[in-house]
């Protein structure tokens, strides 16, 4: 599993934290990153992808 911190281009706002069940970084993941969102996926600068309980090590960094 993946936790998933989006960081707003607002840098005012608080990160959105999404935990999603993917075993692997791969285009699903993706998918789901484009999806959860839609319209409002502008609204975000990245997503740091962390592996679950390890939110000190980034996995990746992925920019929107």
């Amino acid at each position: 599993m993946f936790e998933l911190e989006f960081l707003p281009i607002n840098r005012n706002e608080e990160s959105t934290w999404i935990l999603h069940e993917s075993k692997e970084l791969n285009k699903k993941l993706l998918d789901f990153i484009e999806n959860e969102f839609e319209n409002d996926i502008s609204d975000f600068d990245k997503v740091i992808v962390y592996e679950e309980e390890c939110y000190n090590l980034p996995v990746n960094v992925i920019q929107l």
